[in-house]
């Protein structure tokens, strides 16, 4: 995902708005006047937009275009990195929609003023990386795109581009601008949109290339849309775009020098994102030139534009369901970048580059609601590293992929390609994995081996694999969407990582001692303290076909597979009583572990869309998300034995914030157990059940469940991992 929706200033969101209001709207030629003046002053000169959108917000005869206003306000605080304000204003501007339409009838302006509304805020989503919530505005929009004009096409157009590109969907936005450019009778209506389009499926392209032929004849396509542009932001972006094409392209290509040169001569008097962008470019250049000389000094430049940029995220509000450092693709190779040039400068000291890692990875919803400062090397040695085990950082970014291992014995740091064709590699894994297999004969899983081999070997080069040999236990810190959701599915030697180490995954460290430290305050439980509490095989209520389940309705045997791994000191709520007020019971919440056996559910109309569904109460469907669970008081240790309540919006570096998990862990659990994908029903009650009993032998969660792991995978009709690495342990590590 890539900042496009901030960084491109009033690229065609200025004609947009004024588009829309003079096709749609006869209005007093003053107010019009006014209005597009304000929207010029968005390319030259935020402070001043903000004044004249204000000022027209003051005229009280323009009080009836009050919501168009705000619309403009709103673009102005994104702009100005503040995304969230511009919502804010967004919300008042629909407010303001309805309190000026006439009973029973609509404003004359409402369409308009709706499709204003729904592209500003699917551009300040886009900003946020709430890309889930960006696709819900475009839904929105859609409809009231029918029969309007070539103008108002064309601003509905091109954010629908940008949020194509916002979400790294390069051959949908590629698509989408071609079809665009065959518009006619829209290019000829609005200046520069052919240029402006032109520019995006190139950005598009840029990402598709295969080979330094094709990247070069992209390169010069966005050099050439470069310089047919005027406005700054616009020109900045293609500029970079540009560069990256040209590294792509090789440094004995046409154009490399110069794209160097043109590096150079960018001013740093930008915000810092901006400015670690172009140092980690000019970096990028330097190596690919053979230039060593330089590295040194762009270091030192790029980690406190760095710094400075995580201190801008870390200074914006935090929100239940919000966003971490990494949802913009330049933030996350400006930092693989940093690395990297650790890796070059300091090759001995690993944990400097982990350090560095840390300082974004700590900036996840999760971290920043629960931790406080960034985890010092220190902290992390004495109370996160496991015995007989390490930890293992990564981050994912298009500038290349960063590993870092650390155990009691030192650490390594190593660097491996990060391409789009790698990265449908992972989601094609992940997809196999987190749904019945097609082929689960001992041929379909040696095929899925094969494929999951060549992941693995870039996320665990020798260095790591050989650290890792030693090793039992693995706390994985990083992107809990991305690496987290598929290592324990790759090979090891004659077996899979899940069955060969107890694996618990954590956002960043940070979060993992905050956990560690609430755990260690914990009052203990006097009086009677049940072990284990089961809420599970819950009614349906009428009308919860909509979410496409049907109830469990487990037999006795189906029960007793997981009761009979359960201590005797245990409670069970079944069917009726698997409620959620249940989850409120005293006995709960003073337990040591809750096990919940039931669906998990998604509702799109919330932000937070993934729950479960329980038996209903009162009114109450059952239904069961994010923002009622983090209410609840609940034990050490919570195991979700249900399909994906572990699948959170895409939200890239949010640290599992968004999702029942970590909700959970928000209410008290140190630890949770839970799948991102479908799990099978009888072999997850076996885990789950193996699991527990595990536990009664002492052993720490991740253990258990490694235990629990290879009983499973032993059986010769469950070889598939489907069947036993779908569940993961997230939190705090044993």
């Amino acid at each position: 995902m890539m900042a496009i929706g901030v960084c491109w200033a009033a690229a065609g969101l200025t004609l947009a708005i004024a588009v829309a209001q003079t096709e749609s709207v006869p209005a007093r030629p003053t107010f019009e006047q006014a209005l597009q003046g304000a929207q010029a002053l968005l390319a030259k000169d935020l402070l001043q937009a903000r004044a004249a959108f204000e000022k027209i917000l003051a005229t009280e005869a323009w009080s009836g275009y009050r919501p168009l206003v705000e619309v403009g306000l709103a673009t102005v605080d994104r702009l100005e990195q503040d995304p969230f304000a511009g919502l804010v204003r967004l919300q008042r501007a629909r407010e303001q929609l309805v309190q000026q339409t006439p009973a029973g009838g609509k404003h004359p302006l409402h369409d308009m003023v709706q499709r204003r509304i729904l592209i500003e805020s699917m551009y300040c989503h886009v900003a946020l990386g709430l890309i889930d919530l960006a696709r819900r505005d475009l839904d929105a929009l859609e409809p009231l795109l029918a029969g309007v004009g070539p103008r108002v096409r064309y601003g509905a157009c091109q954010a629908a581009i940008d949020l194509r590109i916002g979400s790294s969907e390069w051959a949908l936005a590629r698509q989408r601008a071609q079809a665009a450019l065959r518009d006619e009778e829209m290019l000829q209506a609005v200046p520069g949109a052919r240029d402006v389009l032109s520019a995006r499926k190139a950005m598009a392209s840029r990402r598709l290339a295969r080979s330094p032929d094709e990247a070069a004849l992209v390169a010069r396509e966005l050099t050439d849309c470069a310089a047919a542009v005027s406005e700054a932001p616009l020109r900045f972006r293609l500029t970079m775009e540009a560069a990256a094409a040209w590294l792509a392209a090789g440094p004995a290509s046409s154009g490399f020098a110069a794209a160097r040169r043109g590096l150079e001569g960018l001013a740093l008097d930008r915000p810092a994102a901006e400015c670690a962008e172009v140092l980690a470019m000019r970096a990028r250049h330097a190596v690919a030139a053979g230039d060593a000389g330089q590295l040194p000094g762009l270091r030192t430049q790029l980690a406190g534009a760095v710094q400075a940029s995580g201190a801008a995220v870390r200074a914006t509000p935090v929100r239940a369901g919000g966003v971490g450092y990494f949802h913009f693709e330049v933030a996350r190779n400006a930092l693989s970048v940093q690395l990297s040039l650790d890796r070059r400068l300091q090759p001995s000291a690993p944990e400097v580059a982990f350090l560095h890692l840390e300082s974004g990875l700590a900036l996840g919803t999760l971290s920043r609601r629960l931790g406080g400062a960034v985890a010092t090397l220190a902290e992390v040695r004495a109370r996160l590293l496991p015995e007989r085990g390490g930890l293992l950082a990564y981050l994912l970014a298009p500038a290349g992929g960063q590993v870092v291992a650390l155990d009691a014995d030192g650490g390594v740091h190593e660097e491996f390609a990060v391409d789009e064709p790698f990265l449908a590699a992972i989601r094609e894994l992940t997809r196999e994995v987190e749904h019945e297999p097609a082929d689960r004969s001992g041929a379909g899983v040696a095929a899925l081996r094969q494929r999951a081999a060549g992941i693995a070997a870039r996320l665990l080069p020798p260095a790591i694999a050989e650290r890792l040999r030693g090793w039992r236990h693995v706390v994985l810190v990083g992107d809990e969407q991305g690496v987290g959701r598929i290592w324990q599915a790759l090979p090891w030697d004659d077996t899979w990582t899940c069955t060969s180490f107890a694996v618990t995954h954590v956002g960043s460290a940070t979060l993992g001692l905050a956990l560690a430290t609430r755990a260690d305050q914990r009052r203990a439980t006097t009086g009677d303290r049940l072990e284990v509490a089961v809420v599970g095989d819950p009614d349906h209520a009428p009308g919860t076909e909509r979410f496409g389940v049907a109830p469990l309705q487990l037999s006795e045997p189906q029960r007793e597979v997981l009761l009979a791994g359960l201590s005797t000191e245990r409670q069970t709520w079944w069917r009726a009583e698997a409620k959620a007020t249940s989850l409120r019971d005293p006995r709960i919440a003073s337990a040591r572990a809750l096990c919940i056996v039931a669906h998990g559910i998604q509702d799109p109309a919330r932000e937070r869309f993934a729950g479960l569904l329980l038996a209903a109460t009162n009114g109450d469907d059952g239904a069961l998300f994010a923002d009622q669970i983090e209410s609840l008081v609940v034990p050490p240790l919570v195991v979700l034995a249900a399909c994906a309540p572990g699948l959170a919006p895409q939200r890239v570096g949010e640290d599992g914030g968004s999702h029942p998990g970590g909700a959970f862990l928000m209410a008290g659990a140190d630890t949770v157990v839970l799948a991102s994908g479908q799990v099978p029903l009888a072999a997850t009650l076996e885990l789950t059940g193996a699991m527990f009993a595990a536990r009664r032998e002492g052993l720490g969660v991740a253990a258990a469940l490694r235990r629990a792991r290879q009983q499973i995978a032993g059986q010769a009709a469950r070889g598939h991992p489907y069947y036993f690495a779908g569940l993961r342990a997230i939190g705090r590590p044993d």
